[in-house]
C-alpha cells in the first residue's frame, strides 16, 4: 500500500515540475521572440526614418541589422537603398517587393526570402524596409534546444532521486509509537530487506 502511495507521488511530482517548467520554457521563448522582433521593427522604423534627403542610408550604424529601403511610386518607379551588402539582382528584388505588397499586414516576415519587413506610406511612395531574419531564427532555435536539454536533464535528475527516494527503506511503527520493522524495496517492487524490532 505503502509502495504504492510512493509511486503515485513521484508521479504526480514529475506531472507537476514538468507542468511547471514547461511553463517556464514557454514564457522565456515567447519574451525572447517579441524582444527580437521588436527590435528588428525598431531598426527597420529607424531605415524608413533616416535619409540624406533623396535616398536613404540604413543599416549603416555600428552595431545596426544589415537592412536596405525599396520606395514605390505611383508612377511603377521603384528605387533602392542599401542593397549592396544583400547583392540582389533587378528580378529578385522585383519578387521581393511583389510578395510584400501582398502582403495585408504592415509588417512582418516572408518566409521564403527569410527577410522581415516593415510597409510605411507616404504623399509620394510607399516606403519598405527589409532585413534579414534568418539570426533571429536562428537565435530562437538554439534557444529551443538549449531549453530542451537543461529541461530533459533536469527531469533526469528528478526521476533518479524521486525512485531512490522510493524504493528506499521505510518503518512502520505500533500503535505505542514503537518502530516494529522497516522494510526496503527494491526498483522491481520486491522486498530486499526486513528487520525486526522488539519493544
Amino acid at each position: 500500500m505503502i509502495r504504492k502511495l510512493r509511486w503515485k507521488v513521484v508521479a504526480i511530482t514529475m506531472l507537476f515540475v514538468s507542468a511547471v517548467m514547461l511553463a517556464i520554457f514557454v514564457g522565456v521563448y515567447l519574451n525572447a521572440r517579441t524582444s527580437l522582433r521588436q527590435n528588428a521593427e525598431q531598426q527597420l522604423y529607424q531605415a524608413l526614418q533616416r535619409g540624406d534627403g533623396s535616398l536613404f542610408r540604413p543599416g549603416q550604424d555600428s552595431g545596426s541589422l544589415p537592412c536596405f529601403v525599396v520606395e514605390v511610386y505611383s508612377s511603377g518607379t521603384v528605387r533602392v537603398s542599401g542593397s549592396s551588402y544583400y547583392q540582389l539582382d533587378d528580378a529578385l528584388l522585383a519578387e521581393i517587393v511583389a510578395e510584400c505588397l501582398n502582403q495585408e499586414a504592415d509588417s512582418g516576415v516572408l518566409k521564403t526570402y527569410h527577410l522581415r519587413y516593415l510597409r510605411s506610406s507616404s504623399l509620394l511612395a510607399l516606403r519598405i524596409a527589409f532585413t534579414d531574419s534568418s539570426l533571429e531564427q536562428a537565435t530562437l532555435r538554439s534557444l529551443v534546444r538549449t531549453s530542451f536539454f537543461i529541461g530533459l536533464a533536469a527531469l533526469v535528475v528528478l526521476l533518479l532521486c524521486c525512485c531512490y527516494l522510493a524504493v528506499s527503506q521505510y518503518a512502520e511503527y505500533d500503535s505505542e509509537g514503537n518502530r516494529t520493522e522497516y522494510v526496503r524495496y527494491s526498483a522491481d517492487g520486491k522486498v530486499e530487506y526486513i528487520s525486526r524490532y522488539n519493544s
